[in-house]
């Protein structure tokens, strides 16, 4: 679904058949992820497989005081920990 503004009850209910208060009510139940994650992925490893998680942290530069979020990070790139 692609949509355009923010993912709000009303904006989804916009876009599908589904109400505000059929979203509201679905979001309230709790959904195990990593669960979900690895029923999805189960068919496509074997059992005797090993398995590897990969992050790519990427840093972006921040101006400004009010930003959230603003702190030291370390940039890879400069290899030092910089404002971002």
């Amino acid at each position: 679904m692609c949509l355009r503004g923010k993912a709000t009850y009303r904006n989804l209910s916009r876009y599908s058949d589904l109400s505000e208060k059929t979203y509201s009510r679905c979001y309230r139940q709790a959904f195990d992820f990593v669960e979900f994650n690895l029923l999805s992925l189960a068919p496509l490893l074997a059992k005797n497989s090993v398995w590897v998680a990969a992050v790519n942290g990427s840093f972006s530069e921040k101006a400004g005081n009010e930003t959230y979020g603003v702190g030291m990070f370390y940039n890879g790139k400069h290899s030092k920990a910089e404002r971002g």
